[in-house]
């Protein structure tokens, strides 16, 4: 989460990555549709993909994004956990803006003071015994709803 916007997003890290399996691939374009990203498969060495930002538009249960040669193949898929349908809300650490995926059977968050909370438009929070709401009303970072700060 971009803690100064309050938009959600999904950082795909700086990586190298190289399988004997693409050397017929070299030359050719590839790309990772979903941060707007496109190369060459370099002739030498391995691919080098930058740090990518990508921005969160929908709630889902698991966000991907995928490494595709110039043919639209699979080459790499990454994944995150996303909203549990069980517990539909997206939770971030309010200080590093790290994203918390919860599920009804592992609802536990250790480490964080203070989390920003999401939720789907009509849900009722009530936080329990030694929880405060501390604001509420933020705009949802995606879809209709409200955010809220729990401490």
């Amino acid at each position: 989460m971009n803690l100064e916007s309050l938009d959600a997003q999904l950082v795909l890290p700086e990586q190298t990555l190289w399988q004997p399996k693409w050397k017929n691939l070299r030359g050719t374009n590839c790309t990772i549709t979903e941060a707007d990203w496109e190369e060459t498969m370099p002739r030498e060495g391995h691919l080098e993909i930058p740090e990518l930002v990508i921005p969160v538009e929908s709630d889902t249960q698991r966000w991907e994004c995928t490494l595709r040669n110039h043919n639209s193949v699979e080459l790499q898929k990454w994944q995150l956990p996303g909203v549990s349908l069980d517990l539909p809300c997206l939770i971030f650490d309010s200080i590093t803006g790290e994203y918390i995926p919860l599920s009804q059977s592992d609802a536990v968050i250790i480490g964080a003071a203070e989390i920003l909370c999401f939720t789907p438009k009509d849900t009722v929070v009530q936080p329990g015994l030694g929880i405060e709401c501390r604001d509420r009303g933020f705009r949802r970072v995606c879809g209709d709803g409200e955010g809220f700060i729990l401490n």
